[in-house]
């Protein structure tokens, strides 16, 4: 978690004092319900905010607007100079809102409600009967499961999701993923991020209206809202030059991006035309005469849908309603003010989405990859500011300061029961007690053990606190069974607490299946991602996937991200198990391998992504040959010399990489590329149509 530690108040506290008398001829009369506020002084410090924060995160732009439940009250988009030159954005400049876009997805669906076409509360395969999982409960995911996380979806099929190109079968993709997958816990038993659920809306708005999910929601709520700088972008045209913001990570333009997970988070904006979206919701379901929800419908979408699920330790910043990740964001909670929640991000943009439904306030921030380590701090000073300038809040609060609470006397019993390892989504922890019982959590990377936590002390609120970081403790606790690590540390503008779930311990288990050992040996290459994929083939990604058992944890996998699976239960699939709430315990998956020989090698499969063994690869002749691409259209790996270069002809796409898989070069077409001149070997990548012929000229 990060926070500011310099109040920004402070910092500009001579300039809030010079508008102090603007503000007494402009400023805001009559309290919160005031029609009559201008915002001045929170528009002329929030500008000089947003240019601190592009600064301080590097950020290349960042746009913002400010509304209320009667119109726009400011929108203004901002570019840090020091950056790579590039288009300068203006507020019609479309931004990726990444997952945001699930907000639109919840309206979508209860617009259905509304329709007496949908019944939240019905099962998913009443309206999708070819809807089928290996797990058998899978009959009793409702809808509302899709939109409040608590379906039991593994997380994320991720293949084409972010691509360089458009592609508009992620939804009919996942269907068929799902099918060979099973829950990673029973419907409803617990709440954790999941963007299954919302791709899963797409081919459910599909299959009742007979409309693409793009079409319904841009007839039924953006074409009726004028929403007109709103759009998913299915065709190349759809993101042309100069229409969208511009973002670089590490000095590499990363756009365009088609995020082509519609409903999970493929719509691109403006802050602009998302004020149109927020007044809808602040009146209850309508702007002027235009009603696209029922107020019931609203006040659904904003209601806590975790009451009741498998939640030892509740979180503000994750108390799901429909659509949202919060319906009690924590920053506003502080001051006293309800707030609905939804933060997005892609590959290369971050959106932040704040509506206040009972002050009918409102703000969106949308800016680039890196100006994203600001994004949330900046959305709260705005909303913050503009509630001090109404009257709604006596004064902008100040970062939290806090006392180091006492010691405990009596430190537990239980140290050696609640030692040893601890994992989460792409994380594995080692809880370890000194003589003293003071605590110590170490985080496994790059092959060792590595200091999170230290010297915390057991406090008397039962929290294990150092005393150099009063505000940042840890929790054991046990629920259901199970022993847990929850952490709690300042957020946002640094002025409240988030509480979250953080681990699950790991178990004994039997030894690891004699062929998992095996597997653990080998290194995997990706076989069915397409050139065009961003997070798969992307460059600075590596295609393979690795896997790795550890000596002090029998009976478990890890992948190379560090995500753990049971690999004692079943000598063909290694198993997620982790059953952890709210969002450490997302994107989850079984690792199984593919049914049959291909080619006389063993392929494993992670949700819809093949893989190949990295030791049947063969080396490419010298001179002109042929690769036949099989009649699936699997990639087609070759090692190649590391000097020389390589012709690719006829080819659908392809990509070079050194010894460390490191890319050097790629295309989507027929190109020359210089081999990478380090190394003993280079590897290359090609893909075609299926049972297409890929020609190749090799010179040394």
């Amino acid at each position: 978690m990060t926070h500011i530690a310099l109040s920004i108040p402070r910092r500009f506290s001579f300039f809030i004092f010079s508008m102090l008398l603007l503000c007494l001829f402009s400023g805001c009369s009559g309290g919160s319900d005031s029609v009559n506020c201008n915002y001045t002084a929170t528009i002329s410090e929030s500008r000089a905010v947003i240019r601190q924060a592009l600064e301080e995160s590097g950020g290349g732009s960042m746009s913002v607007a400010l509304m209320d439940g009667d119109g726009l009250i400011w929108s203004e988009a901002f570019v840090n100079d020091a950056v790579p030159a590039g288009n300068t954005p203006t507020t019609e400049t479309l931004y990726a809102i990444g997952s945001v876009s699930k907000v639109i997805a919840a309206i979508a669906t209860m617009k259905l409600v509304d329709q007496g076409r949908v019944d939240l509360d019905d099962p998913l395969v009443n309206y999708l009967p070819a809807f089928r999982m290996r797990s058998p409960e899978y009959r009793d995911v409702t809808v509302r499961m899709l939109l409040d996380h608590s379906s039991g979806f593994g997380g994320t099929d991720g293949r084409n999701a972010f691509m360089s190109a458009p592609f508009s079968g992620s939804a009919a993709q996942l269907m068929e993923t799902l099918r060979g997958e099973r829950l990673k816990h029973g419907p409803g038993y617990l709440s954790v991020y999941c963007n299954d659920g919302f791709t899963m809306i797409e081919n459910l708005v599909e299959a009742v209206t007979g409309q693409t999910y793009p079409e319904f929601v841009h007839d039924e709520i953006l074409a009726p809202l004028g929403m007109t700088h709103s759009l998913f972008a299915r065709r190349t045209g759809d993101l042309a030059p100069g229409t969208y913001a511009e973002s670089y990570v590490n000095g590499v333009l990363m756009t365009p991006e088609f995020v082509n997970l519609y409903a999970t988070g493929g719509l691109y904006s403006t802050p602009s035309d998302m004020a149109r979206l927020a007044m809808m919701l602040m009146n209850g379901g309508a702007v002027g005469t235009t009603r696209i929800l029922s107020p019931a419908s609203v006040a659904e979408m904003g209601t806590d849908q975790t009451v009741g699920t498998f939640n030892p330790q509740p979180s503000d910043f994750i108390r799901f309603g429909l659509g949202w990740d919060s319906v009690s964001q924590p920053g506003m909670k502080a001051a006293g003010i309800r707030g609905w929640y939804k933060n997005g991000g892609t590959l290369a943009y971050t959106a932040e989405f704040i509506v206040l439904p009972e002050e009918r306030l409102a703000v969106m921030v949308c800016t680039d990859h890196n100006g994203g380590a600001r994004s949330l701090n900046t959305a709260e000073w705005v909303l913050l500011r503009a509630l001090v300038e109404r009257d709604a809040i006596a004064a902008m609060p100040e970062p939290l300061t806090a006392a180091v609470p006492p010691e405990n006397p009596e430190p537990p019993d239980n140290e050696e029961a609640v030692s040893g390892f601890y994992a989460a989504s792409m994380a594995l922890y080692r809880v370890r007690f000194a003589m003293d019982h003071s605590l110590f959590v170490d985080t496994y990377s790059d092959g060792e053990w590595k200091p999170k936590y230290s010297g915390l002390k057991l406090r008397t609120d039962g929290w294990y606190t150092s005393d150099e970081a009063p505000l940042s403790s840890v929790r054991l606790l046990t629920a259901e069974g199970r022993r847990y690590l929850a952490v709690r540390g300042p957020h946002g503008l640094g002025h409240y607490l988030v509480h979250v779930m953080h681990s699950e311990k790991l178990e004994t288990k039997p030894e690891a299946k004699p062929e998992w050992e095996a597997r653990a040996g080998e290194t995997y290459l990706v076989s069915n991602a397409d050139i065009h994929d961003l997070a798969l083939m992307g460059e600075g990604t590596d295609p393979r996937f690795m896997l790795m058992t550890l000596p002090d944890l029998p009976g478990y996998l890890f992948t190379g991200e560090m995500d753990v699976l049971d690999a004692s239960v079943d000598a063909e699939l290694a198993r997620m198990f982790l059953l952890i709430p709210q969002n450490n315990g997302r994107d989850l998956s079984d690792i199984r391998v593919v049914p049959g020989s291909r080619g006389g090698e063993e392929w494993l499969q992670t949700r819809s992504t093949l893989y190949r063994p990295l030791s049947g690869v063969a080396e490419l002749p010298d001179g002109v040959s042929t690769i036949t691409i099989d009649n699936e259209g699997h990639a087609e790996w070759r090692k190649v010399p590391a000097f020389g270069s390589i012709s690719i002809m006829e080819a659908g796409g392809w990509a070079l990489y050194d010894s460390d898989f490191e890319m050097t070069a790629s295309g989507s077409d027929a190109g020359v590329a210089i081999l990478p001149g380090s190394g003993t070997v280079a590897y290359l990548m090609v893909t075609g149509m299926p049972a297409s012929t890929v020609v190749l000229d090799l010179k040394e």
